[in-house]
């Protein structure tokens, strides 16, 4: 079952998904040292531990990625609803005892998937650790929801008849497709209209679904298809600045920090109740006012803590020069859509943002405008020994994940500079009590701060 959500509880009372394995044989199976996978170029992925399957019997494993051995199994990996490769593979990894290949099909919650007969079958009653056994034939959707705005034969779910051979002969059909909304092709529910846009966002739909099998028998199942509200994603936090001395002033004269917002998409999107926030805790701190960015413009949002929703917009927040968090987010609350996790320490009148899907400093900022060629930041120092009190002498030393760069020191408390301090080439003894500085440079890139 690789879409567990109330069918069977591990030792940690979580529903994680599982598989079993049968003896078919005539005698005990010794599986220690065999493999599961979900990878068919890593055959040996997970091991088993000193463990036997008696002729005949079930051993459930959780494939939780826990990586348990005791009390329960538990594998190193997780199963994709959506299908993957899954497979049993003997010690020597040169013979895979059984596989699911290329993968096994799109997953339902809470259905699982397995031998029936001699084929295979979804099982709408699964039984874990006993024998797999039909009952009614029944359907299920992988989804039953779907956003607003969507174009004709927009994929929304797979169809799935319960209970038979995927080797039966079925076929589905609409009884009721909701007025012409959806339609079935082959055994996916897809968008029949030429787009969702006259749907009411937050309402649902009834249908009835008819599945044919073994060109006589039938059964038929009504779904409730919820509507979403379509957000699009079609925008980005592409420039800002956190130290703003000079740049560019507000309606007050001030110069505050502020924040550029950029539609990429070929549509005019209106912000309101999208939100901004510094706090990656409170994704709805400060809430947009009805305000529309045509497509591919540029809108720019003063982060001044004066709470603003006039001509000039301003947030309720500053931003930190020494970096923090900064996102934007859906109106739901809960998606966010462009976020600096957190951002790097600022310069006073350096913008931050993207240029070709890079972050780089802009000496030159552009509000409300194309970003630039700007550089590159260098990543941050990593010192070690961490600042504190210590009783001995000891080594301290600096680095940094940028290749190529200068690293300058200072022990006396001055900034390091590409003309000041010591450049670093190896660790620095520390034996009283001192004011280490460092910072690093190299042409084209933006040192660190």
């Amino acid at each position: 079952m690789a879409n567990n959500n109330s069918t069977l509880v591990d030792n940690d009372n979580e529903y994680s998904d599982w598989l079993e394995l049968y003896n078919a044989g005539p005698s005990t199976v010794d599986l220690t040292g065999w493999y599961l996978t979900d990878d068919s170029t890593r055959l040996s992925k997970w091991a088993f531990p000193a463990i036997s399957l008696a002729s005949g019997g079930y051993l459930i494993v959780f494939a939780s990625n826990k990586n348990l051995t005791s009390p329960q199994l538990h594998t190193n990996f997780r199963l994709t609803a959506d299908g993957e490769y899954l497979a049993l593979v003997r010690p020597d990894t040169t013979i895979i005892e059984y596989e699911y290949t290329p993968s096994f099909p799109i997953q339902a919650g809470d259905v699982s998937f397995g031998v029936l007969g001699s084929g295979l079958a979804y099982f709408a009653t699964p039984s874990p650790g006993a024998v797999n056994a039909a009952g009614t034939v029944d359907i299920v959707l992988t989804d039953d929801d779907v956003t607003e705005n969507r174009p004709n034969d927009f994929y929304i779910a797979t169809i799935i008849a319960t209970d038979l051979e995927t080797t039966a002969s079925v076929t589905y059909s609409l009884i009721d497709d909701a007025g012409g909304r959806f339609k079935i092709v082959d055994d996916e529910l897809r968008v029949a209209n030429t787009n969702l846009l006259d749907f009411d966002a937050d309402t649902s739909h009834q249908i009835t679904v008819r599945a044919i099998y073994d060109d006589e028998s039938f059964v038929d199942k009504p779904f409730t298809i919820f509507i979403k509200e379509y957000f699009p994603m079609d925008l980005e936090i592409s420039e800002f600045m956190a130290s703003n001395q000079t740049t560019l002033q507000d309606e007050d004269g001030e110069y505050s920090d502020w924040l550029e917002i950029h539609n990429t998409g070929a549509e005019a999107i209106n912000l309101e109740n999208w939100y901004l926030t510094d706090s990656g805790n409170n994704l709805v701190q400060w809430q947009f006012p009805s305000r529309v960015i045509p497509a591919g413009g540029y809108l720019v949002v003063f982060a001044s803590d004066k709470n603003r929703t006039g001509s000039e917009l301003h947030t309720n927040f500053k931003l930190s020069a020494g970096g923090e968090y900064l996102g934007l987010v859906q109106p739901n609350g809960t998606v966010v859509v462009s976020e600096y996790a957190p951002f790097p320490p600022q310069a006073s009148d350096i913008s931050y943002g993207y240029f070709n899907n890079v972050l780089q400093f802009f000496d030159v900022p552009t509000p409300g405008s194309a970003n630039t060629d700007g550089t590159l930041p260098i990543d941050p120092l990593t010192i070690s020994p961490e600042r504190g009190f210590y009783e001995t002498s000891f080594d301290v030393t600096i680095s940094t994940t940028t290749p190529n760069v200068e690293i300058r020191y200072t022990l006396d408390g001055s900034k390091p500079t590409p003309s000041n301090g010591s450049v670093y080439s190896g660790a620095i003894t520390i034996n009283t009590t001192t004011v280490l500085r460092a910072a690093a440079y190299q042409t084209g890139y933006q040192p660190t701060r």
